[in-house]
């Protein structure tokens, strides 16, 4: 899962990134991100002015979905416009195969009718 934010106000080419990367840390930290969730998460920098990609299993992300980055975060004085990823990923639809659908029985919304009765023919 990703979440993806940009900081149009800043550069990428001179910036520090370990102290970008702390100050992120640290600013998710003050809004209740918690220590786990931060540890488990991995940022990664790329330039267009500075954004930044946060990688982690989807409990990470929800987390981070529950905050008010795309209101509240700043990191070095810039604030964070959320770009991508700040809605989940929709859940797979669960596919049942052909051998699970007979174990399942009659859906009840297709009653069984019994075989209709053959009819005579006149010769």
């Amino acid at each position: 899962d990703l979440m993806e934010l940009t900081f149009k106000d800043l550069s990428f080419e001179g910036l520090d990134h370990d102290a970008f990367k702390a100050d992120l840390k640290e600013n998710l930290a003050k809004m209740g991100t918690s220590e786990e969730t931060l540890s488990q998460m991995q940022i990664r920098l790329r330039a267009g002015s500075v954004i930044a990609e946060i990688l982690g299993a989807s409990e990470v992300l929800t987390e981070l979905r529950s905050k008010p980055v795309a209101t509240e975060l700043t990191v070095m004085g810039c604030g964070a416009v959320v770009t991508r990823g700040a809605e989940p990923l929709p859940k797979k639809k669960r596919v049942v195969k052909h051998q699970e659908q007979k174990t399942m029985g009659t859906p009840p919304e297709m009653p069984r009718t019994p075989p209709a009765e053959p009819e005579e023919v006149a010769p």
